[in-house]
């Protein structure tokens, strides 16, 4: 559920104009008081308030703040109404009392809680008047939730139980694995079975960021089969829909209170992105401690720092974090398996590496014919040739039949290479690929 489908749903309960002596918030009109379009820099009637100015206000006073796109879908109205009919704190009163994620978002249980709320406040001065008003609307915001909530899926489910997922990342923190030249390699090659059954194309996991490859790996390792993403933002959309048939999960956004075990995100660049994962393994009030690869242990990616490895470390609860991933429970249902190439373009987003994708660019034009612009951004047109790329490379890798591929690989591997730098070692690395070798 969207904001404008959830707006709609409040404004049919919040009407008109009206300035009820007996409501503490005077005159309103689509349920915005006068305080409110006043601070809002509105000093006109209130009759005539512009219904762009409405939207605004809903969409920042209240969707944004209470965080409702993180939400899950059949929570998202419930909060929202919450907020705009009882006021943020009180929602916020109900996630502290345990009745969002460490209730599973109950919501026959938040339905009570605000039903409790509504008949205490009616025994207060003239409100008893409101009560039967309230309760219709909760009862009927309540349907529609119930409308958005998931089925339980057929088969056994299982409970997840995440000590062996610390158990294991714990493991890996002490063993101090280490690059060797900051490069994302280690000579013992210990960073190598991080990308084993990962979804990263063959050939192009040597020396890449392995950040989400180990969170997902110590998952697959306690046994819980989470899809082996590499890019954390290809995991983060994936929590957003709940999880796969076989593994369900939920996206908690970074106002919410993250358990052991959980899985937490970061924008290290601040622009509104999921670039980095580790792993919960305590919770303190205004810390984390986390157990994450691909950092260091001052808390930067370790891209051309020669400290990066995994580590054990101690994180802001209200730094740059963007949002926590929960794995719920099994179920008998099968596990969801992502376009490759989806993943290889969402990894190329990730890094948003301009010497790199220039390259590749370069490449599309001179395998594939095509008339990139060498800019170095990932625009539509460059996203679209290097699908074709990718399935060029996929299709020589496997068959190695392709000979007019192999000569032109090879002669555009010795034109890049003092334009590509290490962007031409990962097609060296190809078996039977490179200028020292004969096809």
């Amino acid at each position: 559920m969207n904001f404008e489908i959830a707006l709609k749903k409040i404004l049919e309960w919040e009407g008109g104009y009206t300035n009820d002596p007996d409501d503490a918030g005077g005159e309103t009109n689509y349920g915005i008081t006068r305080n409110e379009a006043v601070r809002w820099g509105y000093l006109d009637s209130m009759k005539a308030i512009p219904m762009e100015l409405v939207k605004k206000i809903y969409r920042t006073d209240y969707w944004d703040k209470i965080c409702c796109d993180s939400l899950p879908e059949h929570i998202k109205l419930f909060a929202f109404d919450t907020g705009v009919n009882m006021g943020v704190g009180k929602w916020k009163k109900y996630l502290s009392e345990g009745l969002g994620a460490e209730n599973n978002w109950n919501l026959e249980a938040l339905y009570g809680r605000r039903k409790k709320s509504y008949i205490e406040i009616a025994a207060i001065r003239n409100n008893a008047k409101y009560l039967k008003g309230w309760l219709n609307r909760l009862e009927d915001i309540y349907r529609a939730c119930k409308e958005e909530q998931p089925s339980t899926p057929a088969g056994s489910e299982q409970p997840m139980k995440l000590s062996r997922v610390i158990e294991i990342a714990e493991e890996e923190a002490d063993k101090k694995i280490r690059e060797d030249n900051g490069d994302n390699r280690d000579l013992k090659r210990e960073i190598e079975k991080y990308w084993t059954g990962s979804y990263y194309p063959t050939g192009f996991c040597e020396g890449a960021p392995y950040c989400c490859a180990f969170a997902t790996w110590v998952f697959n390792a306690a046994g819980i089969p989470v899809p082996r993403f590499v890019a954390c933002e290809s995991f983060a959309q994936w929590a957003k829909k709940g999880g796969s048939e076989r593994v369900k999960a939920l996206f908690l956004s970074k106002c919410e209170k993250p358990e052991p075990g959980d899985l937490v995100l970061f924008d290290t660049s601040r622009e509104g992105l999921f670039n980095h994962i580790g792993i919960v393994q305590r919770v303190a009030e205004d810390t984390l401690t986390t157990i994450e690869g691909n950092t260091t242990s001052a808390g930067e990616n370790s891209n051309n720092n020669p400290v990066g490895g995994v580590y054990k470390k101690t994180v802001n609860r209200f730094g740059n974090i963007s949002g926590y991933i929960r794995i719920l429970r099994l179920t008998g249902g099968n596990i969801d398996t992502p376009d490759p190439e989806d993943t290889f373009i969402s990894i190329l987003k990730q890094k948003q590496n301009i010497q790199q994708i220039s390259g590749m660019q370069l490449l599309c034009n001179l395998l594939l014919g095509e008339c990139l612009k060498i800019d170095g951004i990932l625009g539509p047109k460059t996203e679209a040739a290097l699908r074709k790329l990718y399935e060029a490379i996929e299709y020589f890798i496997e068959y190695k039949k392709n000979e007019l591929l192999k000569q032109q690989l090879t002669l555009e591997c010795k034109i890049l290479k003092n334009e590509t730098g290490d962007l031409v070692k990962e097609f060296e690395n190809y078996d039977g690929l490179g200028e020292d070798n004969e096809w």
